[in-house]
């Protein structure tokens, strides 16, 4: 699952997630929904993240696409 990944990924950086969102430059919000599995607010169906959102996680965590979003259904 991505945001679990994502979760991991930050805490083995040492980040806190207002540190990994401004180096992202995404909101902690939305860096929250995504670490939850959620796309947006209550609705269902998990997270569905931009491929430009995916991109700026991946560079601020300094992993490549392949390792964030690996292995995901």
């Amino acid at each position: 699952m991505l945001g679990a990944r994502l979760r991991v990924l930050r805490l083995d950086r040492g980040l806190n997630q207002d540190e990994l969102s401004a180096s992202a430059r995404i909101s902690a919000k939305h860096l929250q929904l995504l670490e939850s599995g959620r796309a947006s607010g209550n609705r269902p169906g998990g997270s569905n993240p931009r491929l430009s959102t995916l991109f700026l996680l991946a560079e601020a965590l300094d992993v490549s696409i392949e390792r964030l979003i690996g292995d995901l259904p």
